[in-house]
């Protein structure tokens, strides 16, 4: 069964690409919490092929990091719509 955070790991990167597509390519910096989901292996692995840095914002001061705050309570808005889809 694995990981729970691998598999939606796996989901949020086809979303990433389905939504955003070639601009992904474009992307230097994604700002996201500590969640199972974004720290996953594989997701970092995608993350790292894609040249891409992953930011996580405190677990301890989440509110310090008003932007990456909204920012991941949109990506979860998305993602929970897709995912019940």
């Amino acid at each position: 069964m694995g990981d729970p955070g691998t598999r939606t790991g796996s989901k949020i990167i086809e979303i990433l690409k389905e939504k955003i597509g070639t601009g992904l390519h474009l992307t230097e910096t994604i700002k996201c919490d500590r969640g199972s989901q974004m720290n996953c292996d594989e997701f970092k692995s995608e993350m790292k092929t894609l040249g891409i840095k992953m930011d996580f914002s405190s677990s301890k001061h989440a509110a310090g990091n008003l932007h990456a705050e909204n920012a991941v309570n949109c990506v979860k808005t998305v993602s929970y719509t897709h995912l019940r889809a």
